[in-house]
């Protein structure tokens, strides 16, 4: 709770707070149920848990945050905007992190050949930026 106040004076940090440190606790007391899961399933079921934390953490209210639940749950309601591109994008990612090893398990090297490789990635990532002006979240207050 206290973390969720830490970001910010409205209830939805302190729900997001109280969400994010029970899912800590449940975590640690519930490991010796998640070693049995598969890997793709323990990650499907953490994702989800940390996406609804994150529109918590977003909305603005409880209203706000129960309508992007609302679509969230509901392709039906959810899906009108969003581009078939982007879509395939969505799930090639989710593809990725399940394939891919840990992000830990990298040994980045630091030779100058890998410069190119290394400015190239954050080229690509620049790029997916949408160019909008984005107000630091703790500015806000």
């Amino acid at each position: 709770l206290l973390g969720g106040l830490w970001h910010g004076a409205s209830w939805t940090f302190v729900a997001w707070g109280g969400l994010h440190g029970t899912l800590l606790i449940l975590d640690r007391k519930l490991a010796f149920i998640r070693e049995k899961l598969p890997v793709a399933v323990d990650r499907a079921i953490t994702f989800l848990l940390v996406v609804v934390g994150w529109v918590l953490f977003r909305s603005t209210s409880f209203e706000m945050a129960a309508q992007w639940l609302q679509k969230m749950v509901s392709p039906a309601l959810g899906f009108d905007g969003v581009s078939t591109p982007l879509l395939l994008w969505c799930a090639f990612c989710l593809c990725a992190v399940n394939i891919l090893p840990e992000a830990w398990a990298f040994r980045f090297r630091k030779s100058p050949s890998w410069a190119v490789a290394y400015a190239a990635a954050f080229f690509v990532a620049y790029l997916f930026m949408n160019g909008a002006k984005t107000v630091f979240l703790y500015y806000q207050f």
